[in-house]
């Protein structure tokens, strides 16, 4: 979660995960698994990848969103809504839900299902 300070960028991604299915037309030497993780820098939403899951640098980042105020993560767990993960590591939550404030357009808020539950 991050809340406040969204201009400065905080000490670590607003979220990070690993995905299955990157796919590899070429057949270079990497995996199938992608480490993602999404920074709030100077006021712009960006997204970053490692091409290895095992400690390499984040590569290239662009910039999703620019113009933020605020931005905070939130995860549905167990019917209701937290700021912080509750959950293991073998866990998932059900939904994603990403709040941002914008300068021009004030406050969005999208939702990502993530298990295919209802909410």
């Amino acid at each position: 979660t991050h809340r406040g300070g969204a201009s400065q960028g905080g000490p670590g991604p607003l979220l990070a995960f690993v995905r299955r299915g990157w796919s590899n037309p070429d057949g270079a030497s990497r995996a199938s698994l992608q480490y993602v993780e999404y920074r709030l820098v100077d006021g712009r939403l960006e997204r970053a990848t490692r091409p290895m899951l095992d400690g390499a640098s984040a590569g290239d980042s662009r910039v999703l969103l620019d113009g933020i105020v605020d931005a905070a993560i939130g995860y549905h767990h167990h019917g209701a809504w937290d700021h912080g993960w509750p959950g293991g590591a073998a866990e998932l939550p059900s939904a994603v839900r990403l709040e941002v404030e914008l300068q021009d357009l004030g406050r969005i808020e999208q939702l990502f299902l993530v298990t295919g539950r209802t909410l």
